[in-house]
């Protein structure tokens, strides 16, 4: 049974210990071992086990996209960012590797390589939760409030990050601020429309009909 099937892992890992003891090139058992480690945050060993992958098989694109993964775990954006290329040119078509680079670029503040990653990860496979939540999230920083609000409102509860709220909260409060700032501004054209007038010959038993400005007429 593969390590991620299975519902005893630590067994499952001691096991496949034992496989790579008999061969040192038994793929299955360095791949499953290597998400173990990655999986219960033992970064280093999990990268042991998949660059010896890599040298194994440097067209493995996976292998690729988890050692990048580990270095997004460890904070060396730089490392993550090289490896997670390889991966997606190895395999363009993997989404959640394209994820995982436009996080890599967000994390380093390069907000355009970010949205286009993620966008890709997106067009790959349009309801990818976590894409989804983070793609939000980059609009969001951004100012993009119309973009994010068409994507926030597909991310799955599952996936959704509290942020996800705030940016909601700040969005709401943009157009607030606006909408006053056109209103004052409004009312200065209203009051500069035309000079103050007075009725000559005025009766007060005289009716008059006076008609009234829209605020959507600017």
């Amino acid at each position: 049974t593969a390590l991620k099937e299975t519902n005893k892992p630590i067994e499952a890992a001691a096991s496949w210990n034992k496989a790579i003891q008999l061969d040192q090139n038994f793929t299955e058992a360095l791949s499953n071992l290597g998400i173990f480690y990655l999986d219960t945050g033992q970064l280093d060993m999990a990268m042991e086990r998949f660059l010896k992958l890599i040298e194994l098989d440097p067209n493995n694109s996976t292998s690729y996209n988890n050692l990048g993964v580990c270095y997004l775990n460890k904070n060396n954006y730089p490392n993550a960012i090289e490896y997670l290329k390889k991966s997606t040119i190895l395999n363009p078509t993997d989404y959640a590797t394209a994820y995982h680079l436009g996080l890599a670029y967000r994390l380093v503040e390069d907000y355009g390589n970010s949205i286009k990653y993620l966008k890709k990860s997106l067009e790959l496979n349009p309801n990818y939760g976590p894409a989804l939540n983070f793609y939000s999230l980059v609009l969001s920083q951004i100012c993009e409030f119309s973009e994010f609000k068409k994507h926030a409102s597909r991310i799955p509860a599952k996936n959704e990050s509290p942020y996800i709220n705030v940016a909601r909260t700040m969005d709401q409060k943009i157009n607030l601020e606006v909408a006053k700032l056109r209103s004052e501004e409004i009312e200065k054209n209203v009051k500069g429309l035309t000079s103050p007038f007075i009725f000559k010959n005025f009766s007060p038993k005289r009716k008059l009909k006076i008609g009234y400005l829209s605020r959507d007429f600017f």
